[in-house]
Order: structure tokens, then sequence, then C-alpha cells
């Protein structure tokens, strides 16, 4: 859960965390749901779209997955002058070779482009979750 502070705006699968100076939020949406769309995500959609492609290039996907679904949640966190701070799993596939690829796809990915001043949390970090996707018979997604 989130504090009524922090935010988790969510736009195609990027979900950033963590606070930003002026959040304002869309009528209908509430700090208590799990996924919100900020005034300040999609005025940086731009900038989570670049961060999506730059590590979709470096995803190997791995050859030889056997199961019919499942999904890897990272937890990231960018430093303001685009370094990775670290990367964590918040959620497993259930197959290492997967969850491994997800984990090698960032590292390789970085260093990234600075966050906007926005986007950057009090600790001087911008925090962002990518999911990787398998569904079988559709293949592999980064959302």
């Amino acid at each position: 859960m989130t504090s009524s502070k922090e935010t988790i705006p969510s736009l195609k699968g990027l979900a950033p965390i963590g606070t930003a100076p002026h959040e304002q939020f869309l009528p209908e949406s509430t700090p208590a749901e799990k996924t919100e769309i900020s005034i300040s995500a999609l005025q940086h959609h731009d900038y989570f779209l670049r961060l999506k492609k730059r590590v979709e290039k470096n995803w190997n996907l791995p050859e030889g997955v056997r199961f019919s679904e499942g999904t890897t949640i990272l937890s990231v966190l960018i430093n303001r002058d685009g370094s990775l701070s670290s990367s964590k799993m918040v959620s497993s596939s259930g197959q290492a070779l997967f969850d491994y690829e997800a984990l090698q796809a960032v590292k390789t990915s970085a260093p990234f482009e600075p966050p906007p001043p926005e986007l950057i949390g009090k600790d001087g970090k911008f925090a962002i979750r990518f999911s990787f996707h398998y569904l079988s018979g559709k293949g592999f997604q980064l959302g």
C-alpha cells in the first residue's frame, strides 16, 4: 500500500513510484488504488517511453522458457544523474532464467537518461517498476 504522499502512476505498464513535489491526481483516482495516473506522469510520458525502449533493446529473451505464463516485476531506483542505484525483484515469474534476464536487461541498460527533476524523490532518486511478461502463444512483452 502507498501512503497518501506516495504515488504510483502507471503508464502502459511502467509504474513510477516515489514522491514528486507537485502531484495532482485525476478526479477518479485515489492514493489507495494500485494504479494511478498523475499529471506528472502524463507530462513525462516521453521519458517513460524512452526508458521502456532502452530496456527492451537490452532484454535478451531466454530460449527454452517452458511455462504457460509468468510475470517478473522489478523495482528500480535511478539516481538523478541517470546511474542505476539499485534493481530488485519484487515478484518472480517462477522461472529463474526469465527472472535473471529481466534483471540483466535493466543492469545492461544503465546508465539511463537523467530523470526530469519533478520525478526525483526527496532521496534524490527516481523509482520505477518494470513488468516483464510471458504469455504462451503470445510471446514476451515488457510493460
